[in-house]
């Protein structure tokens, strides 16, 4: 081949080299276009075929797979989506292919753990594969959610109303602005790629470096109303107008969203509206910036445009919906303040009978926190309410009133009626104690529910010092009462034994002297009659034949028995004499006339003088068996004690013991015990302990507490004064610092137990 040839051939290859780089260019800068025309969609890019395996995707939202790309190309839809659901999404895409028209599908599928609402555009790519445009409308279904329930609760609750129609409100405004950008890998077929723009529910709208348009899809020519056939894109302005979003300012050049993005400006939902001379006035947001190639050039600006009509139709519905709310509020708002104006007066009519009230009003729920106090409390305990409020109103009660309150409640609760008439006590401020009382009752809300418990307190602090005072005066008395009519008991008693022990005293004295006179006699007349009589025997040895006289007067007074019972009869009065003389000696040591002072004397003199003077108690009579005294005397050093006072008390136990068993009847043989033993008391002071006990019937229990009692006595009337254990009492344990103890049981006696010190 020549060289000219060669250099022929060489120059068509350069020619041909320069067509395909700049056909490369143009490719490169188409590709560019879409790239950045993708990235402003939110929408996820499916290629399928009429088997359901996925061939292409476009994941320009990963976060709407189901599972990640890589895990679902060239897989089958039953692989990887539910059964049920990958049967229907089958269906309506061999339907598409079969119709050739493009169909609609809206579900929902559990992606990362939520459940998301889609909304798929299939549009037929070729005979076997259809493009499937992935839309997540999970927020416009929970618009509608919100819609519908705002709607459902706008004539039931008036005040949360509005809150929830704001928080649908702000919730439309975040899923717009929360629009997602998804990075799409472009497709060299750029037929697919424009099918895949016609088949977007967004207008897209494209321009290059200079303003002139270069791109817009078929929703973008439903927008603006321009008709189906190609017309020059200066001519598109003659179709429409574009407006700000109060549908009445045009906007102007600058302000169209697509000319700020190319001014270098990052368009983000910019709202405007167009109002085509033919179709439907629609509400867009726009979203767009300028695109660059590989070297920063800039190449021109793309702008998405989302219809929100449908949504400023529901935020209208939700404005009016809101004014008519608002009017009801502002209805019901006048209405209630009437009321309250009302209650107001009401309450400022409570509030100053309240503050000037002379008690104290109070209310404090059912565990006893206070929830309200009244002025008063601070006059009444010397606390400001607001240091109280707040704390148990047990923390301020008397511990041992603190039951009695708790029941008093608990009372209320039970009933469900009020009370009244609880008094306790209280703690002030400074820490002394105020007496109260207290009417409570409960306070219930409209369905009848205890809320808490109110009452009214008065200060009775005054009454109750009176009343104590009172109580303490009368106590005085009583006892004042009862000493004196001890006291003069004693004294009457005291004065009787005196003079008894005078008189006893007296007549011990005055039967002592003629009686050591009988006695000391007794034996010179014993002499006497002794002589005689061994003269008489003498005078019948000598003189056995008397005269006739003599013998008559013998055998008259019985000379023989006189000689014989003389003697006798001289020693039956020498033991009478000695029996009187020892009465008289138990009277004396009985009245102890010379004894009015402690002194140290023997005890057991004392008990067998009492049994002396009582002797004549003891012996058998026709009415009842003969008392057999048992004495078990323990030895005893002399005691100091008031002799004569002592000996009383063992008379009257005594008395008392023999009183009973004349009552008994049929006990053959009735006995009273008599011990004594010395014994040391807690203290350890020597004691002495003398336990008098009969076998009675015993003396029952409830007058077992009475016994020692005052003017008690279970004798008939003008028997006994019942005086004589009172102050049998008195002397042992007054007078005398000891114990007088009294042990008895029905049918097994009774016994007396005496212990006083040894010594004072």
């Amino acid at each position: 081949m020549s060289s000219k040839a060669i250099n022929s051939e060489l120059e068509m290859l350069r020619q041909r080299v320069t067509e395909l780089e700049a056909q490369i260019a143009s490719q490169a800068q188409s590709e560019q276009e879409l790239l950045h025309i993708f990235a402003a969609l939110d929408d996820l890019v499916l290629v399928i075929d009429d088997q359901g395996y996925y061939r292409k995707i476009i994941a320009t939202n990963p976060n709407l797979l189901y599972q990640p790309s890589h895990a679902l190309i060239n897989k089958c839809f039953h692989e990887v989506l539910p059964l049920d659901f990958a049967n229907s999404f089958l269906e309506k895409v061999r339907q598409t292919l079969s119709s050739g028209k493009k169909s609609f599908l809206e579900y929902s599928l559990p992606v990362n753990g939520q459940l998301v609402w889609f909304e798929a555009s299939i549009s037929p790519l070729s005979s076997t594969l259809i493009v499937a445009i992935i839309r997540d409308i999970s927020d416009r279904k929970a618009a509608e959610l919100e819609l519908q329930q705002s709607q459902a609760e706008l004539e039931t609750k008036v005040i949360e109303r509005t809150q929830q129609l704001q928080a649908t409100i702000v919730h439309q405004q975040k899923l717009e602005i929360e629009r997602k950008k998804a990075e799409i890998a472009l497709e060299k077929d750029r037929e697919f790629l424009k099918t895949l723009l016609d088949n977007l529910v967004d207008g897209i709208v494209a321009c290059d470096a200079q303003g002139k348009l270069t791109l817009f899809n078929k929703a973008t020519k439903e927008f603006h109303g321009l008709p189906p056939q190609p017309i020059p894109a200066d001519s598109w302005a003659e179709y429409y107008g574009l407006y700000h979003s109060d549908s009445l300012t045009p906007m102007a050049m600058a302000e169209i969203p697509l000319f700020r993005a190319l001014a270098g400006e990052i368009v983000k939902n910019a709202e405007m509206v167009i109002i085509p001379n033919q179709g439907k006035q629609r509400t867009l947001l726009a979203s767009g910036q300028a695109f660059f190639d590989a070297q920063g050039n800039k190449l021109g600006a793309v702008v998405v445009m989302h219809d929100i009509s449908d949504r400023k139709a529901a935020e209208l519905a939700l404005q009016a919906a809101n004014t008519n709310l608002e009017l009801r509020v502002e209805e019901r708002t006048a209405a209630l303040q009437e009321t309250l104006t009302a209650l107001e007066a009401s309450e400022e009519k409570f509030r100053s009978l309240v503050e000037n009230a002379n008690d104290l009003i109070y209310t404090h729920d059912r565990s006893g926190i206070i929830t309200y106090l009244s002025p008063h409390l601070q006059s009444m305990l010397g606390y400001d309410p607001e240091e109280v409020l707040g704390h148990n109103f047990a923390d301020y009660v008397y511990p041992e009133h603190l039951q009695k309150a708790l029941e008093f409640h608990e009372l209320i609760v039970t009933t469900g009626e009020k009370q009244s008439g609880l008094e306790f006590q209280m703690r002030r401020r400074d820490g002394s104690w105020c007496w109260l009382v207290c009417n409570t009752g409960i306070l219930r809300n409209r369905q009848g529910e205890m809320v808490e418990f109110q009452g009214i307190a008065r200060d009775i602090s005054d009454r109750k010092i009176i009343e104590q005072q009172l109580i303490q005066q009368t106590e005085d008395l009583a006892n004042t009462l009862e000493e004196l009519s001890r006291t003069q008991s004693h004294l009457i008693q005291s004065e009787k034994m005196s003079s008894l022990g005078q008189l006893v005293a007296g007549v011990a004295h005055e039967i002592n002297n003629p009686i050591n006179f009988i006695y000391g006699n007794l034996n010179h007349a014993n002499e006497y009659i002794q002589g005689l009589l061994e003269l008489m025997q003498l005078y019948q040895q000598h003189y056995p034949n008397i005269v006739p006289a003599i013998q008559d007067q013998a055998e008259e007074i019985d000379l023989d028995f006189v000689i014989n019972d003389l003697p006798k009869l001289m020693k039956s009065m020498r033991t009478g004499a000695e029996r009187i003389q020892k009465i008289v000696l138990s009277l004396r040591t009985f009245s102890r006339m010379d004894e009015s002072e402690r002194k140290s004397v023997d005890i057991h003199e004392g008990l067998d003088s009492a049994l002396m003077i009582l002797e004549h108690r003891l012996q058998e009579t026709p009415d009842h068996p003969a008392v057999e005294i048992v004495k078990d005397y323990a030895p005893l050093p002399a005691i100091e004690c008031y002799a004569g006072e002592l000996n009383q008390v063992f008379m009257n136990i005594l008395s008392n013991a023999l009183d009973t068993l004349e009552k008994k009847e049929q006990n053959p043989h009735p006995t009273i015990h008599i011990a004594t033993e010395l014994v040391n008391s807690f203290s350890g002071i020597p004691q002495v302990r003398i336990q008098i006990k009969d076998n009675g019937r015993g003396i029952p229990e409830a007058i077992q507490q009475r016994i020692f009692d005052p003017f008690f006595t279970t004798k008939d009337v003008g028997k006994g004064t019942g005086m004589g254990l009172a102050i049998s009492y008195q002397i042992i344990v007054d007078r005398h610092h000891g114990t007088l103890e009294c042990i008895s049981q029905p049918e097994q006696g009774t016994e007396f137990i005496i212990q006083i010190p040894v010594s004072s």
